[in-house]
């Protein structure tokens, strides 16, 4: 089937659900609800597998000018825009739902980010992107916040110009830097962005979306005290709430990980890989869904669930499982940000029709966005100042002007405006919309160009190039470099947390120590790997289990338990005759990427 066909097919199947919602025939229904959700569900199928097709096209033909979140977005508006124009019940349907966001389409998206996370580098630049994402954030939501409430006094802005509260809402949501958008661009490895570049804002952009989050809530619970003449909320009590949520929301994310960790250990349940994808996923999914109960941020708790279940799980389930867990979580995680950003294209398509809902304002657009740009200057220039003087390898200037121009905004910004319990909650919603259009299309589409001209592909570094703010080099190749990061002397806080995670936390949770001398985990560009495959390819690995002869499946099953035994019980040398078998010459390939 051409690509005209295929689009003629979907016109078509968008026609038959817009035309059985049309409720210009009276009381009517052509089409019974059954069948309505039926063609609402199978519209649904259509869009994301549309998606995902232009999002194929354009990797293949390299057209960076239009990111793949962008391309998404756009056929989300022209469906949108078609609905729209014929069925105000079908538009009805299609409203963007902020607990569909937070509980379906978010959850996979953020633990993916969390299990395939780069620690080493992540860690290693913790104090800069804690002092982008705490207190950059506060300062945004500040200059955003106060200088709109200006504006309002002034009247030229539709805000409450009798307390800042609903402003600071509103800088406070519009200050969240989407890990989602900026995960789909800078985490593209067709974009091949700078490591350090990328762990620098994607680390900021998931730590800044939490605390814009309480921060939200914050300014909502003082918000709603000023509207309702309750008792006012005290400074230090905002501050409180800000870390008591952020303290609490970690330690949630981490006990369900441990006791996850814990109990594949101690059982035998990577017997069953089936099981074992299903079992992880819902312990994570169950913090998430905890700290939310509890009021805290489940996207911190779920961020930290994964990290800990790649750091300590990973080693206690079967080998399929460990070289697949990342396709199913990063497959699970695709389709929802293709579903995410489509669906923010299609309310913004039925934007112009609902006008109760949705009030559009130029002016509020316009100052809005600029301020979006002086807040992200102030955040990062002058906290990359400040860091620099501590760092070994300072941020240059030419990546601090590629995290100033990365500030993208998504679907969490536009979902907390959802929320917003004023009366100008349309406007809010409207210019939430522009703005996060027009950063993930203007400045996504723009990305790898400007990455380019300032040379912060990973191409085009020296591998000297690449540290991290203590001044030493995450990417060691498997040869030389493999020992001496073995020799590697850790110092401070980092050397009591190895002793910690070698001498306790492995021994109950899983994992093994990469700096032992007889330990068979290995480096590759600054990844773990425990599990290791034979240099010359099996004619008949397992992986392809229906290949070959009958004799030939039966070796086949009888390689893949023998490496799940060498997974399950690190004992065994690697270097024995058992395990050298189907090698060649004791030589081993790296399977698992994992940051360390």
């Amino acid at each position: 089937m051409s690509r005209r066909q295929a689009l003629a097919v979907l016109m078509l199947c968008l026609s038959s659900v817009v035309f059985a919602s049309d409720e210009s025939s009276g009381s009517l229904q052509k089409v019974p609800d059954h069948e309505f959700d039926a063609l609402n569900a199978f519209m649904f199928v259509m869009i994301a597998v549309t998606c995902l097709g232009f999002n194929y096209q354009l990797k293949k033909r390299k057209w960076f000018w239009l990111p793949e979140s962008g391309a998404s977005m756009l056929f989300g508006l022209l469906v949108g825009g078609m609905i729209s124009l014929f069925s105000s019940k079908e538009a009805s349907v299609l409203n963007f739902d902020p607990e569909l966001f937070f509980f379906v389409l978010l959850p996979p998206i953020i633990f993916e980010a969390g299990y395939t996370l780069k620690r080493r580098n992540f860690f290693r630049n913790m104090s800069t992107i804690l002092s982008f994402a705490v207190f950059g954030t506060l300062v945004s939501t500040i200059i955003i916040g106060f200088s709109l409430f200006g504006l309002a006094k002034a009247g030229i802005v539709p805000l409450d110009s009798a307390s800042p509260m609903e402003s600071l809402m509103f800088g406070a949501l519009i200050s969240a830097v989407d890990p989602v958008a900026t995960l789909s661009i800078l985490g593209s490895k067709e974009v091949n962005a700078d490591p350090m570049l990328y762990s620098l804002v994607f680390g900021e952009s998931v730590l800044n979306d939490a605390v814009s989050i309480v921060l939200y809530k914050t300014f909502e619970k003082l918000w709603l005290s000023h509207v309702q003449h309750s008792a006012s909320v005290s400074f230090w009590d905002a501050v409180g709430h800000f870390f008591g949520v952020s303290i609490g929301s970690i330690a949630i994310g981490c006990f369900g990980a441990l006791f996850c960790s814990f109990m594949f250990k101690r059982s035998n349940l990577r017997q069953y890989p089936a099981y074992e994808f299903i079992v992880m996923f819902l312990f994570a999914y169950g913090t998430y869904c905890l700290a939310e109960i509890a009021q805290l941020s489940g996207i911190m708790a779920l961020y930290f669930s994964g990290i800990l279940m790649a750091h300590y799980t990973w080693f206690n389930i079967s080998r399929v499982s460990q070289s697949s867990t990342h396709h199913v979580f990063k497959g699970l995680a695709v389709l929802a940000e293709t579903f995410v950003f489509a669906y923010l294209g299609i309310t913004a398509g039925i934007s112009f029709r609902q006008t109760e809902t949705y009030q559009w304002n130029g002016w509020f657009i316009v100052l809005a966005l600029l301020l979006c740009f002086v807040s992200r200057a102030v955040n990062i220039f002058g906290f990359s100042y400040l860091a620099n003087f501590k760092r070994k390898r300072p941020i240059p200037m030419r990546m601090q002007v590629m995290m100033w121009f990365a500030g993208l905004r998504g679907a969490i910004a536009f979902a907390l405006a959802l929320n917003v319990p004023s009366a100008n909650k349309g406007y809010i919603i409207t210019t939430t919309l522009f703005i996060v259009f027009f950063t993930t299309l203007v400045l996504g589409g723009t990305t790898e160009k400007l990455l380019t001209k300032l040379g912060l592909k990973a191409g085009l570094q020296q591998p000297s190039a690449a540290k991290s703010e203590d001044g030493s080099t995450p990417f060691i190749s498997l040869s030389g470099d493999a020992a001496e990061d073995k020799k590697h002397k850790y110092g401070g806080l980092h050397k009591v947390w190895k002793n910690i995670d070698i001498n306790y936390m492995k021994p109950w949770f899983g994992g093994e120590d990469p700096l032992a001398p007889n330990s068979k985990v290995v480096f590759v560009d600054g990844d773990e790997f425990s599990v290791q495959l034979p240099s010359e390819p099996n004619p008949f690995s397992p992986f392809d289990l229906h290949a070959g002869s009958e004799s030939d499946r039966s070796s086949a099953f009888e390689m893949d338990s023998k490496m799940s035994e060498l997974v399950s019980n690190p004992s065994i040398d690697s270097s024995s005759p058992s395990t050298q078998q189907n090698g060649s010459n004791g030589q081993w390939e790296d399977m698992h990427e994992h940051g360390i």
